[in-house]
C-alpha cells in the first residue's frame, strides 16, 4: 500500500499557471486604479486648499492670492507685509504663506487649458474669487485642468476643476 502525501508537479504548474492569468489581468487595473487615484486625490486636496484661502480671505478681511505652476499652486495672503508689495500676485515680503503644493511627478496642471488670467486669482475678503485687486470677478466659470502625465496608465487622462462668479466649485 502507497501512502505517499504531497502535491505533484503537474498540480505546482497549474497552480503557477492560474496565479500568472491572474496576475496579467489584475496588474494593468491596479496600475490604472493608483494613477486615478493620485489625480482624484491631487483635485479633492486643490478644493481643500481654495476653501481654506476663501476662508482665511474672509477671517483676514483681506486679499488672499492663489498663484499655479505646471507643477502645483501657492495660496498667500497678498497684503505687502515686511516691505512686500500689496496685491501683485508675488509672495514678498513677510507675506503669509498659507499653503504650498507640489503635485506628484504625473500629475500636473495643465496651464494651457487653465482659464484664469495669468493662471493666478484672488479670493476678496467677502470671499468672492476675483481677477484683480480692482474687484473684477471672474468670468463666467473659470476652470483649472488637472492632468495625468505619466507614460503607463491612465495618459492623457486630466480633471476639470471649475469655479463660477460667486465661488461655487465643482468638479468634472
Amino acid at each position: 500500500m502507497n501512502n505517499q502525501r504531497g502535491i505533484t508537479l503537474i498540480e505546482i504548474c497549474i497552480a503557477i499557471a492560474i496565479v500568472s492569468i491572474l496576475s496579467v489581468i489584475a496588474v494593468p487595473n491596479m496600475i490604472d486604479w493608483r494613477f486615478n487615484y493620485r489625480m482624484t486625490s491631487a483635485v479633492y486636496s486643490l478644493q481643500g486648499d481654495l476653501q481654506l484661502a476663501k476662508s482665511r480671505a474672509i477671517r483676514e478681511n483681506a486679499l488672499v492670492a492663489v498663484n499655479f505652476t505646471s507643477t502645483g499652486y501657492t495660496i498667500f495672503l497678498d497684503d505687502g507685509a515686511g516691505g512686500g508689495t500689496a496685491e501683485n500676485f508675488i509672495v514678498d515680503g513677510t507675506e503669509t504663506i498659507f499653503r504650498t503644493r507640489t503635485l506628484d511627478n504625473e500629475i500636473v496642471v495643465d496651464l494651457t487649458a487653465t482659464t484664469f488670467a495669468g493662471n493666478q486669482f484672488f479670493y476678496n475678503g467677502r470671499g468672492i474669487p476675483v481677477l484683480d485687486a480692482a474687484g473684477t470677478l471672474i468670468s463666467g466659470t473659470d476652470s483649472i485642468v488637472i492632468e495625468n502625465t505619466t507614460a503607463i496608465g491612465a495618459k492623457g487622462t486630466s480633471k476639470t476643476f471649475s469655479m463660477n462668479r460667486i465661488g461655487k466649485m465643482t468638479i468634472n
